[in-house]
């Protein structure tokens, strides 16, 4: 089982890398994506036939959505191509990258609950940072004379960006499950400051990678999602925080002291960020202006003040054209160009899918936000497993808010991110073995009784 786990994220790996490294030259590494595929189809069938299976709800809404932008694009456009490409293809398929967060999370849920395998957890992060590793080389030999930038990229940099992102956020997932179960909830400084340094040195350098590429969306999002994995994987293995849980004096999610440690967590991990950063520009003499981040030395992000310029200009014609109904082809019959969509995730939704396909998409996230909640405050029996179980719950809550809010400033409804970590992060299907339901009947009974 172990094995098949680690296969199968190390092929999607290796399918992300490869499609990295050719930045500027389209998709590529298909029957890597197969194997992927081919190895979630045996897990999911192996569980199958020992544990229990449960679909939540949450995915009848997202077959909803998928349904309502199928019919949209074949009424306003009768483009099967551009259906396509809204649905399984390998640069914006929402429904491929949901349900490649969904098969992963299969396998991830399984070290979440086993108690005794660690090995995978130190494979999948040695993975990632071997193929960061391997990235770094193969761009080596392309850097730009001038700016920090690779040549050859002639404007392909947004799909290498977003398999950027997607592997920092399962690196990161995998650094929280490796700080709870790893450090045994221990209280040693040298476990945690390793751990911690390792995590930062990978940011950072996933932030010049992503910089090198040109990607401002990736760079945003692995910023964003360093800050959220430091606050909590400071507090999260701490012994004080995990007995102050099993006594109940520890009420997550609200709980002042999670939110205080998290609060100050965040800040120190912002600082030894920013140092960390402050550091490399100060040995190496680099100069800032010739990061695409800031505009290349022009004082201003470019490519947001694009999107905001368009907002302002068409987004009131745009959302107001087929407000019930929505209209996929709403850009050029309101400018005349189909490129100047909104790039907003609620009104780009709003303004092609109408109210019908925002109140999907609100419903689906509203959702899984309770969904999370809830198991943020579940206990079961209120032992470590229950304690990792509250923290994963509370991480998967930030890092998707978010993400959501990054899609509302810079995004369409096509961001293979987002979707990505919402089939991750919901766990549209999930497994339960019988040891587990057995606790829950038991936690159930003493809350009863």
């Amino acid at each position: 089982m172990w094995l098949l786990v680690s296969f199968q994220s190390a092929t999607l790996l290796v399918y992300l890398k490869y499609n990295i490294v050719s930045i500027g030259s389209g998709g590529v590494a298909l029957p890597v994506l197969a194997l992927f595929v081919g190895a979630s189809v045996v897990l999911f069938l192996a569980l199958w036939m020992k544990d229990r299976l449960y679909v939540r709800p949450h995915l009848f809404l997202f077959l909803g959505l998928m349904a309502w932008v199928a019919f949209r694009v074949v009424y306003d456009l009768g483009d099967l191509d551009r259906l396509k490409a809204l649905t399984i293809a390998t640069t914006g398929g929402m429904l491929l990258f949901y349900l490649m967060g969904a098969a992963l999370r299969v396998g991830y849920q399984q070290l979440v609950q086993d108690e005794r395998v660690r090995w995978p957890i130190t494979l999948a992060l040695s993975l990632v940072v071997f193929f960061l590793v391997w990235i770094l080389l193969e761009f080596s030999g392309r850097l730009h004379t001038r700016y920090f930038l690779l040549t050859g990229i002639d404007g392909g940099y947004q799909r290498p960006g977003n398999f950027l992102s997607i592997v920092f956020l399962v690196f990161s997932f995998l650094f929280i499950l490796g700080a709870l179960k790893t450090q045994s909830l221990s209280s040693r400084l040298k476990s945690e400051v390793l751990w911690v340094t390792v995590y930062v040195a990978v940011a950072i350098t996933m932030l010049g990678t992503a910089q090198l590429m040109g990607s401002n969306s990736a760079t945003a999002v692995i910023a964003g999602v360093t800050v959220i994995t430091l606050a909590l994987a400071v507090f999260a293995p701490r012994k004080k925080a995990f007995l102050s849980y099993a006594r109940g004096r520890l009420a997550l999610p609200l709980s002042k002291r999670l939110l205080r440690s998290m609060a100050l967590s965040a800040l120190v991990g912002l600082v030894a960020v920013v140092l960390g950063v402050a550091a490399l520009i100060t040995v190496t003499g680099f100069e800032l202006e010739r990061l695409r981040v800031l505009g290349f030395g022009a004082g201003r992000i470019s490519s947001l003040a694009s999107r905001l310029d368009i907002m302002m200009e068409h987004g009131a014609a745009q959302l107001s054209y087929a407000p019930l109904l929505g209209n996929m082809n709403v850009a050029y019959l309101t400018t005349g160009s189909a490129g100047r969509t909104l790039h907003s995730f609620f009104p780009y939704v709003m303004a092609n899918l109408g109210l019908v396909g925002l109140a999907l998409v609100l419903l689906l996230f509203l959702t899984v936000f309770l969904q999370l909640y809830r198991e943020s405050k579940q206990r079961l029996s209120g032992g470590v497993y229950a304690y990792r179980l509250n923290l994963i719950a509370i991480y998967s809550f930030l890092i998707l808010l978010y993400l959501l809010v990054f899609a509302n400033l810079a995004t369409g409804v096509s961001w293979v991110v987002l979707w990505f970590a919402l089939g991750f992060i919901s766990q549209p299907v999930t497994f339960q073995s019988r040891w587990l339901e057995a606790d829950q009947r038991l936690s159930f009974r003493g809350k009863t009784n």
